[in-house]
């Protein structure tokens, strides 16, 4: 695949980082039905673990994201799905970030991808529909859908393990 692997601009973070979330969103009714999205009044929505007997476990409140920000929530609420010991404070989003990169890492966004892949080339047509077309959003868009799953998962989680993907991500509002 022609991308590069060096290629961790903070516009390729925040297009890889669109491309998960939406991904995990689509993918969350399969791998994870007790994640939940509210309404906020500024027309955002925003994922919480809501556990049968009404337990509700909001990445906000738990300091996985900056408070009102909207950093993956998603990818907290499978984690928080699928790991009990992650529905605890974190004691940064930084840290948090650093936990959903070790997740995605172990095998949680190759299962992400598989659910999605029949409607990858939709995804991220709404993220390059989301986002200027500039030459950066057109080149991570033939890096996305010219290569196979797996080269896409390679790339991804290359650009949202980067150092700028670490510093950059955690303070995203």
């Amino acid at each position: 695949m022609g991308c590069r692997k060096d290629g961790a601009s903070s516009i390729y973070v925040d297009l890889c980082g669109s491309f998960v979330g939406i991904s995990t969103s689509y993918a969350l009714p399969f791998l994870a039905p007790a994640c939940e999205w509210k309404s906020l009044e500024d027309g955002s929505d925003h994922c919480l673990l809501v556990l049968p007997g009404g337990q509700v476990y909001d990445p906000w409140k738990l300091n996985k994201q900056v408070d009102g920000g909207h950093q993956l929530c998603e990818s907290h609420c499978l984690l928080m799905s699928r790991r009990p010991e992650y529905r605890v404070p974190s004691a940064s989003p930084r840290e948090a970030y650093a936990d959903l990169v070790s997740f995605w890492k172990s095998g949680a966004l190759e299962e992400i991808l598989f659910v999605t892949e029949p409607i990858r080339k939709e995804i991220v047509d709404e993220v390059v529909e989301a986002n200027k077309q500039t030459r950066a959003v057109r080149r991570w868009a033939d890096c996305m859908l010219s290569g196979s799953p797996q080269e896409s998962h390679d790339f991804l989680l290359n650009v949202l393990e980067s150092e700028v993907a670490r510093r950059y991500v955690p303070r995203w509002k």
